[in-house]
């Protein structure tokens, strides 16, 4: 999952206290105290920060996920100024957790026994969120701005 036009606005984050973004992400780090800085311009419902793996999410977002009971996954609400649209964001943080998938030839396929099955999750070692065939499912139905749902190049289990 991520960004479908980078062209949309960013939130600054800053340093996040220290805290490496890859334990940010994956919920190991909570940010008691960032406050963010939105560019000017459009706010999607997906909006990057300058932190590659790190990314903001609107109300609307959140309730998709939300009302589709989606797994793995929390959010908490950051503070952002610079920009009047740049309102209500959460921090998405990912709960979920993969062992690396096996090699089939061409592709990916996970292994059943090293994913926790929820519907946002993480590899380990890699900081790409990946979702379930339900969660992709979830927020294309659901039309959102400024969110890329591509195929992650394997297999989820059914």
């Amino acid at each position: 999952m991520g960004v479908a036009d980078e062209g949309w606005a960013r939130v600054d984050v800053g340093d996040l206290d220290g805290q490496d973004p890859r334990r940010v992400l994956a919920g190991y780090a909570r940010l008691e105290r960032i406050v963010g800085k939105a560019d000017a311009g459009r706010i999607g419902d997906l909006v990057p920060t300058y932190w590659a793996a790190l990314f903001l999410a609107s109300t609307a977002f959140v309730q998709v996920l939300t009302e589709a009971g989606l797994t793995g996954w929390s959010a908490s609400p950051i503070p952002v100024a610079g920009n009047p649209r740049a309102v209500d964001l959460m921090l998405i943080q990912v709960t979920g957790r993969c062992t690396v998938p096996r090699a089939l030839g061409v592709g990916m396929e996970l292994d059943p026994k090293g994913w926790d099955g929820s519907d946002f999750f993480l590899m380990d070692g890699d900081a790409t969120i990946y979702l379930s065939p339900k969660a992709r499912g979830a927020l294309v139905a659901a039309q959102l701005r400024n969110v890329e749902t591509g195929l992650a190049g394997f297999e989820a289990p059914q």
